[in-house]
């Protein structure tokens, strides 16, 4: 299998993706209340890489129907991916930094940003083949791994709604104070 038969499966995914956070923000548990600063970042984050990895997955084929190189149909996803990521990751460590938002698993978080910043210097790396030859099948790692970023992203916001909104029904159950 090459890295070309796996971007079309990585696209229907990352569609699939958008489209459960999309009924996240409809079917929103805490519909009666505005949504805080932190929920907004996450339900951004997700949709922002669901459709930076859609984009990116169907990039080569049209770059190749417009009968570039693979290494220009590959290469510039790559790099575009790889930079966004980067631009976007160090964009959210400066609000966690700053406690725009809030971190739900702290012990978990660094690490994770610490990944996810090294996969996107190598498919930065490998798109511009600075430090690592060029190599099209590194951008089925990047993506998948942004699938999982946003698989995580996913669960995590329906849990942090769940219990804002059963907070919400026991503020109510209490009555006033």
């Amino acid at each position: 299998m090459t890295a070309a038969d796996a971007l079309p499966t990585i696209a229907e995914i990352a569609v699939t993706l958008a489209g459960f956070s999309s009924l996240l923000v409809v079917f929103r548990p805490t519909a009666t209340s505005r949504w805080t600063e932190h929920e907004l970042v996450r339900i951004r984050a997700l949709i922002t890489t669901c459709v930076v990895v859609l984009v990116c997955a169907l990039v080569p084929f049209g770059l190749a129907g417009l009968r570039f190189s693979d290494d220009v149909s590959f290469g510039v996803p790559l790099a575009a991916y790889g930079l966004f990521n980067l631009v976007y990751l160090t964009l959210n460590v400066r609000k966690i930094m700053s406690q725009k938002i809030r971190v739900s698993a702290p012990r978990l978080t660094l690490p994770v940003l610490a990944i996810s910043a090294a996969v996107n210097l190598v498919v930065l790396s490998s798109g511009l083949g600075i430090f690592l030859p060029f190599d099209p099948g590194v951008l089925v790692p990047g993506l998948v791994w942004g699938l999982v970023a946003a698989v995580v992203t996913l669960l995590a916001t329906v849990t942090f709604l769940t219990q804002s909104a059963a907070d919400d029904r026991e503020d109510v159950e209490a009555g006033p104070r």
